[in-house]
């Protein structure tokens, strides 16, 4: 089975830390300025491992999927980007360079990061309930969220979603992946 891979890219945002237990917060997330790169992975036969205090999670033998390349992620002030009419009281937004250029829009705060919803050219999906992303989090904590969107790809039919996220963080150590070796990660599970 193949897959994307987003613990890689969950651990290293949340590197960096120099303390035992680290304390994950939305200003320890993305802010204007950064560039990231994800990369999908084929994740058939890895064992994601379990949570805990000061591990080490070894995924060095992931390999890219075939044909797919790495995604850009710039982020940009909201008035930058050519749909921050559609999202008023984003304060982050992010631009998606893949196949086709999308924006998605947040709200960042010292409490939450809240995901607003993204655009472009032939799409549009706005969170009705609006996305809540993260909330400070310490080794062991969790917390539940609910959301709805409704998606408008320009073909006359509209999708809405809706559901419930449990956001957890049950682990930290070191990560290992093909990019580098990131001490003092955190592992979230949503």
């Amino acid at each position: 089975m193949k897959k994307a891979l987003l613990l890689p890219t969950l651990f290293a945002a949340a590197s960096g830390f120099l303390f035992a237990q680290p304390l994950l917060s939305p200003s320890d997330l993305y802010s204007i300025g950064d560039v990231i790169f994800l990369q999908d992975a084929d994740t058939a036969g890895v064992n994601p491992g379990n949570g805990g205090a000061n591990l080490t999670w070894d995924f060095s033998n992931l390999q890219p999927l075939n044909g797919m390349d790495a995604v850009k992620y710039t982020y940009l002030a909201p008035a930058s980007t050519t749909y921050s009419s559609t999202f008023p009281g984003a304060n982050l937004a992010v631009k998606i360079d893949f196949d086709t250029i999308m924006y998605g829009y947040a709200i960042k705060e010292p409490n939450q990061y809240t995901f607003l919803g993204i655009k472009n050219a032939f799409l549009v999906q706005y969170y009705t309930d609006p996305d809540v992303q993260l909330k400070p989090l310490s080794y062991n904590g969790s917390f539940q969220e609910d959301f709805a969107n409704y998606t408008d790809s320009g073909s006359g039919v509209i999708f809405y979603a809706e559901g419930s996220r449990t956001t957890t963080y049950d682990g930290y150590g070191t990560l290992i992946t093909p990019s580098g070796t990131f001490p003092n990660a955190i592992r979230i599970k949503a």
